[in-house]
């Protein structure tokens, strides 16, 4: 039995199986590689990046929606409470460079790892949606939200950053579904994802954590629960796509930051990076760490970056305030930003096509290390839903809708 059959998918059918593995860097597959964007019906190209070069380079910036906080049992609170302020002692001068020393080994014994999981993320936002519905509703309509797609940032930044991932990154498989005028997406959450949140913190995410504790004026000593967090929930347009999405924060700027905020102009985010001197580590921070750095801060509107170099012993020297506008040009041609664009509008298209198409089907998409060079569809036979009963049943409900 297939891993397709065993999970209950149904795969395409068609002439890809003749010509996939001429794909997989086989001799002379460079040139059977097809020159437009569908190889066919089911299958989108991501590799070939000249096939998006070209157009806008910057994402319009998008509009919060509102936000909510996540506790550390992993409760929704529908407030900022836990909103971080970046201290300002960590705040270099433009264009210079903070000289500190910051041990991120501190208080390491004290961490709590994240034990949540991207499926229950998503349903976190889900019950913010549900909480907002009122102002949410598209104009003119009595039961369809404001967005085409509900989903995640990191979703959109892993599809923005595709054409260029790297191979053992290539592994992506998203589920869509449509519902009451929207399409929703979603990772395809597996089992082994459930087990991942009971699992210890590795050193490096506990170095990320204990570089967010410092810069935000914790105590070092104390204890880091890293299933706090803080939410924006933001409208962005691509193009006539108009998007949905969460995103997590690390901290705002006090000294730019505005109660009503409607941008996220104020945040920044934080980024512990082990120093290199190595070659082809620097390509791969130009190539891989930027774009995604870039991808995050588009999608988001944050426009800096602050960076904490440590050594490889986990001691923080340097901390450098990054622009997101200025991260291409530190790429030095790496990767292209309108392919990065470009090719997002083409997946989210090909998505929509799909869905609508036959909208009672929940459709997955998937990009395999073994046939990375394209996405291809397929559907879903198990009846696996994305979206639970309760939201289903309350979006846009009489009963909602007459309450308070």
């Amino acid at each position: 039995m297939s891993r397709w059959q065993h999970q209950g998918y149904s795969r395409p059918r068609g002439s890809w199986r003749a010509g996939r593995d001429a794909w997989r860097g086989e001799p002379g597959w460079e040139a059977e590689r097809p020159e437009t964007e569908l190889v066919d019906g089911n299958h989108l190209m991501v590799r070939s990046t000249d096939l998006y070069q070209g157009g806008p380079r910057t994402l319009e910036i998008p509009h919060v929606l509102g936000s909510y906080s996540v506790d550390k049992e992993l409760k929704v609170k529908f407030d900022d409470s836990l909103m971080s302020v970046l201290s300002k002692e960590y705040i270099p001068r433009r264009n210079r460079c903070l000289q500190v020393e910051l041990d991120l080994n501190r208080g390491w014994h004290r961490v709590n790892g994240f034990t949540g999981t991207s499926a229950e993320s998503y349903r976190q936002f889900l019950q913010w949606i549900l909480k907002n519905q009122k102002k949410l509703k598209a104009e003119g309509s009595s039961d369809k939200l404001v967005a085409d797609f509900v989903c995640s940032r990191g979703i959109l930044k892993n599809i923005m950053q595709a054409p260029y991932a790297r191979f053992e990154r290539m592994n992506l498989t998203v589920l869509a579904q449509y519902f009451k005028g929207s399409v929703y997406v979603a990772y395809q959450y597996e089992v082994e994802e459930e087990e991942k949140g009971k699992e210890k913190c590795c050193l490096i995410e506990i170095y990320g954590h204990k570089f967010e504790q410092y810069m935000t004026g914790g105590d070092p000593d104390q204890v880091v629960e890293c299933n706090c967090q803080f939410r924006c929930v933001v409208k962005q347009h691509l193009n006539e796509i108009t998007l949905m999405y969460s995103a997590n924060t690390h901290a705002i700027d006090q000294s730019c930051h505005q109660e009503n905020f409607t941008d996220m102009s104020s945040f920044v985010s934080l980024r512990a990076l082990k120093e290199f001197t190595e070659p082809f580590k620097q390509r791969n921070y130009r190539k891989y760490t930027l774009c995604a750095w870039w991808c995050e801060g588009q999608l988001s509107g944050i426009p800096r970056v602050l960076k904490g170099t440590r050594t490889n012993d986990g001691i923080v020297h340097t901390l450098e305030m990054l622009q997101t506008a200025d991260l291409p040009d530190l790429a030095e041609g790496a990767w292209e930003p309108s392919v990065c664009i470009n090719f997002l509008d083409k997946f989210l298209k090909f998505v929509k096509e799909k869905v609508l198409s036959e909208p009672d089907r929940v459709h997955c998409f998937e990009r395999s290390t073994s046939v990375g060079h394209y996405f291809f569809h397929y559907h879903d036979t198990s009846g696996t839903t994305i979206l639970p009963k309760w939201y289903t049943q309350l979006l846009f409900s009489p009963e909602e809708e007459n309450s308070d």
